[in-house]
């Protein structure tokens, strides 16, 4: 008495098109995390731990208990990160087609296609600027050594780089720095033996 009616065509073809949207939703999911990994990776997180140097001042100084100096000092310790995380995506785009040809770097980011160009220049000269206000926020002194950081790393990236002698100077000079704008992010005297 009851019989079974058949499933419309325009019915049965509902369901592999549903997979297929929840394969495709998967697959951008995968590659949005792809793209979020390469971009965390361009800005060499791991770097980050040369920025403790920040520290220094703070420790010498013997204002470690003193709650606004720590405050400012981990304030100033992001300041650094987020502008050498702005200096090392310019240096991989200045040096984009020399990594492509290096064993190890050509799997950096920016040079292996991960990253484009034009995404990494971007965020560069949105880390920068943020580094540079962030910088003059804490003060202006500060602001100064975060001005002169990422000039000389620019200068560095652009053409010291190949100039011997020099370019290991400007690699050492960026730990001084660090250093000294501790002491002047929490305003005390730089001392010799900190230097």
């Amino acid at each position: 008495m009851f019989l079974h009616t058949p499933i419309p065509d325009t019915e049965k073809t509902t369901l592999p098109v549903e997979t297929n949207d929840l394969s495709n939703r998967s697959s951008h999911e995968d590659f949005s995390s792809s793209k979020i990994a390469a971009v965390l990776s361009s800005l060499r997180l791991d770097q980050w731990v040369k920025n403790a140097l920040v520290f220094a001042s703070i420790v010498f100084s013997g204002q470690l208990t003193n709650l606004d100096s720590l405050r400012i000092t981990y304030a100033a310790v992001m300041v650094f990160c987020v502008s050498s995380s702005g200096v090392y995506l310019l240096n991989d785009i200045v040096d984009r087609e020399a990594d492509r040809l290096h064993p190890i770097k050509r799997r950096r980011p920016v040079a292996s296609g991960r990253v484009s160009s034009t995404a990494a220049a971007m965020l560069c000269v949105i880390l920068i600027v943020t580094g540079i206000a962030g910088g003059f926020v804490i003060g202006f002194a500060f602001g100064c050594i975060i001005c002169i950081y990422i000039s000389q790393n620019m200068a560095y990236s652009l053409l010291l780089k190949q100039v011997a002698i020099l370019d290991i100077m400007m690699v050492a000079s960026g730990y001084v720095l660090r250093a000294v704008a501790g002491a002047f992010a929490i305003i005390v005297k730089v001392s010799p033996w900190l230097v």
